[in-house]
C-alpha cells in the first residue's frame, strides 16, 4: 500500500498520462466503505460515546469539531482532483509532465476551487459543531452562555448570544470568500 502512494504522490520521471491523479483504486475500496460508514452518522450521534471517551472538556469538543470539519474538505478534495478536465491532462501529457508536474501544475490547481468551497462548508459545520457541543457538554463558551440565560430567563444574554455566534459564523465566511476572490485575481486559482 505504501509503494502505491508513493507512486502517486512522488513524481515520476516517465510521461505523464492522460489520466488524473487519484487514490488508487484498491485503497478507495478498503478506506472509502468504512469513511462512508462514519460519515452517515450524524456529527451529535457521535457525543455520547465521546463523552464516555474523551469526558467533557476541551478534547471531546475538538474531536467533534475535527470530524465535522473532516468530512467536507475530504469529499471535496476527491472531488476536486476526479474533475480534473481530460482535455488538460491531454495537454500535460503531450508537454510530457511528471507526475509531479501533472499534479502541481494541472490537477491542483483545477481542484483549488472545489476544495475552497469544502473549506468554506467545512467551518460552517465546525462552527455549528463548536456551539452545539458548547449547548450540551462544556461549561464554558457561547453555547454554554445561551444555555445558561435561558436558565436564568436572560433573553437578552441568550439573543446577544446567538447573534454573536451569527456574526463570528457570517464574519469568517466573508473572510475565506474574501481570500478565494484574492487568490483567483492574482491567479492562483
Amino acid at each position: 500500500m505504501a509503494n502505491a502512494l508513493s507512486r502517486v504522490l512522488l513524481p515520476s520521471h516517465r510521461a505523464a498520462r492522460p489520466v488524473s491523479i487519484q487514490t488508487p483504486r484498491t485503497l478507495e475500496a478498503y478506506v472509502m466503505p468504512s469513511f462512508n460508514a462514519i460519515v452517515q452518522v450524524p456529527v451529535l450521534g457521535w457525543l455520547p460515546f465521546l463523552m464516555i471517551v474523551a469526558g467533557i472538556g476541551e478534547p471531546l469538543k475538538y474531536l467533534l469539531i475535527g470530524h465535522a470539519a473532516l468530512v467536507p474538505v475530504t469529499l471535496s478534495m476527491l472531488q476536486g482532483f476526479r474533475g480534473t478536465p481530460p482535455a488538460l491532462l491531454e495537454v500535460a501529457a503531450a508537454y510530457r509532465y511528471t507526475r509531479w508536474q501533472v499534479f502541481t501544475r494541472v490537477t491542483l490547481p483545477a481542484a483549488i476551487p472545489v476544495i475552497g468551497m469544502g473549506i468554506r462548508l467545512a467551518f460552517t459545520k465546525a462552527w455549528l459543531t463548536l456551539v452545539v457541543v458548547e449547548l450540551v457538554a462544556s461549561s464554558e463558551g457561547l453555547g454554554y452562555l445561551i444555555v445558561f440565560g435561558r436558565q436564568l430567563f436572560q433573553l437578552d444574554l441568550v439573543l446577544a448570544s446567538v447573534l454573536i455566534v451569527g456574526a463570528i459564523g457570517y464574519a469568517v465566511d466573508r473572510a475565506l470568500t474574501v481570500l478565494k476572490r484574492k487568490l483567483k485575481r492574482s491567479g492562483a486559482v
